[in-house]
């Protein structure tokens, strides 16, 4: 009996560890994604405020 406890409290055990991994692994690649995201429109912003500027050139560093 007490064999048959330990093993399902360890089964538990191991499948809310592995969903408490999961869910933190999917938060933080949303926060990376979200991060991504941001920048891209950020970067985007830039470029298109120097071409309402007229100071963007292409085909120079």
């Amino acid at each position: 009996m007490y064999l048959n406890l330990f093993l399902g409290s360890a089964f538990f055990a191991a499948v809310l560890s592995t969903a408490i991994v999961v869910v933190l692994g999917l938060q933080l690649w949303h926060g990376v994604v979200l991060c991504w995201l941001i920048a891209s429109a950020m970067m985007l912003g830039r470029v298109a405020w120097l071409a309402a500027e007229g100071r963007l050139e292409f085909g120079r560093p």
